[in-house]
Parts: C-alpha cells; sequence; structure tokens
C-alpha cells in the first residue's frame, strides 16, 4: 500500500504540473504518464505506479483508466524497450575505469554541488562494497555511521536476502588518496542537508529517490568525462569492485563475502581474472 500511495502521489504530481484530471483520468493521460516516467529515468517503476492509478480508481468506483487498449500498449512498449535495454547492458558490460574516478576528483567539473560530490561518493562506495545500482539507490541516511576512521553501511535488504536480515558493510579509509570511499561518502554527507534520518543517501536535488537507470548515466557521465570509450553501465561497479579485489590478491571467499556472491558463475568469471592476473598465458607458454 505504502509504494502504490507514493505511486499515486507522483501520478498526482504530474497531473497538477501540466494541468490534467487525476480522478478519474483519461486513459491519454496515463499514456502520457507513461512516456514522462521513461523519458525521466523511473520506467522501470511504471508497472507499480500505473497499478497503483487502477487501485486508485477502483477504490473510488471510478472508471479505469489503466484498461485502456492504449494504456496496454504503452506499457508493453515500455517492458519491451526496457528488456531491450537489459539486455544490451548484459553483452557490454565492462568494469568501471577507476583512473575515471581519480580524474573527476583531482579535476572537479563545473557541475552542481549534487553532481561535484554526490557521484564520486556513490560510484567510490559501488565498487568498494561491490553493490548492485538498486541497492546503491535504497541506502538512507539512517544506514551510515562514521566511527574510528572507518564507515560502517547498513545493507537493509539484497538480491540475496531475501527474509531481509540485514548487513554491515565496513569500509575503511586511505588515507592521501583522492579517491578514498570513506573521505568522499563523508565530503557528500556534509554537503546535503539531511531533513531526517530516513532521506536518500544519494538522491536527487530535491531529494527524490534516484532510479537505477540513473545511476547508469552517472556511470557514463563520468566515463565520458574522463575521455575514456568504456561500455559502462550500473552494474559496471560490481564488476569493477571484483576485478579490482582479484588484481588486488583476494581470496574468493574475501570477494564474495563483500559482494555478497553465491553464484558459480560469479566464482568461474573472477577465478578467471585471477588466472590472468597470475601469467597464465606465460605459464602456460604462450
Amino acid at each position: 500500500m505504502k509504494v502504490y500511495r507514493e505511486g499515486w502521489d507522483h501520478f498526482g504530481t504530474f497531473a497538477d504540473v501540466y494541468g490534467l484530471r487525476k480522478l478519474p483520468a483519461e486513459p491519454s493521460t496515463v499514456v502520457c504518464y507513461i512516456a514522462f516516467l521513461e523519458g525521466s529515468g523511473l520506467g522501470g517503476r511504471a508497472n507499480t505506479f500505473v497499478c497503483a492509478i487502477s487501485w486508485f480508481h477502483n477504490r473510488e468506483g471510478a472508471p479505469d483508466p489503466v484498461q485502456d487498449k492504449r494504456v496496454k500498449m504503452a506499457l508493453a512498449g515500455l517492458r519491451k524497450t526496457l528488456a531491450e535495454e537489459r539486455n544490451g547492458e548484459k553483452l557490454v558490460r565492462e568494469p568501471f575505469p577507476i583512473e575515471a574516478l581519480r580524474k573527476w576528483t583531482e579535476n572537479p567539473q563545473r557541475f552542481s554541488v549534487v553532481r561535484r560530490f554526490r557521484d564520486p561518493a556513490m560510484i567510490a562506495i559501488g565498487i568498494r562494497c561491490m553493490r548492485r545500482p538498486g541497492e546503491l539507490t535504497e541506502l538512507r541516511r539512517r544506514n551510515v555511521c562514521f566511527e574510528d576512521g572507518r564507515v560502517k553501511i547498513f545493507l537493509e535488504k539484497s538480491k540475496t536476502d531475501q527474509l531481509r536480515v540485514g548487513r554491515w558493510l565496513n569500509v575503511d579509509a586511505v588515507p592521501g588518496s583522492s579517491t578514498c570511499p570513506v573521505l568522499l561518502l563523508k565530503r557528500h554527507m556534509d554537503t546535503v542537508s539531511f531533513r531526517g534520518k530516513d532521506d536518500y543517501l544519494f538522491s536527487t536535488s530535491t531529494g527524490s529517490q534516484l532510479s537505477t537507470s540513473a545511476v547508469s548515466d552517472v556511470v557514463r557521465n563520468m566515463v565520458r568525462a574522463a575521455g575514456m570509450k568504456v561500455n559502462a553501465s550500473g552494474h559496471s561497479l560490481r564488476i569493477a569492485g571484483a576485478t579490482l579485489a582479484v588484481k588486488a590478491g583476494w581470496e574468493m571467499a574475501e570477494i564474495c563475502a563483500v559482494g555478497g556472491w553465491r553464484s558459480d558463475a560469479v566464482l568461474r568469471y573472477m577465478r578467471d581474472c585471477a588466472v590472468a592476473e597470475k601469467g597464465g598465458s606465460s605459464s602456460m607458454g604462450f
């Protein structure tokens, strides 16, 4: 119900801004709303938000615009577009180049305060903790605790934590480094006027939750600003974390513990990276 209320309120704001009727809403209004969600990077939440529109109309005994053929076609088209984007990302994902983060922090770009401090902090935490985009966007102010020169981040839920037990992630500082995750996170938080402990840790300029596609945009923008040609997405942070850990000589158990991996496919990938780092080709006589 909380999610539906969020979707209904979001639709209501959209209708008010564009002078459209909220209840009962015309099917054409919902179609426009779906296009708006896609254009603003919230396409992944369209199905839930549209279901909220349907639920509130049925509750009030009003004609349900979501049952209109045009709305269903718009939703189907959006789902197809999102599926194609996800499949495309699976084919082109590459590790995020940490050098791009270093260039960003050492040569501050002329962006808003939000982008100047939020973006590098989110990327640094994403890499160091090997997190998925959706997990980064769910973090709240209450989940962060600084102590003894390090930061502890409580992950309330994750893909492999179906019971939502949660877990703490401990991140150590790197004194003197411009890309230190602890430094970048603290710098970001010092620039944000949090209203309460439930505020999103990484949010839009208005304090709203970021979408996962927005995380991918941040990743690509930073790579582009560094003048690099890397096929990156939000998931590239997780891949970069695992790859850098392999290069640093971490044990597989340590990498899986930090990233929360359980699948054999990821273990095979990381072992393959480890073999390359040990000079697999030269040891085979090439």
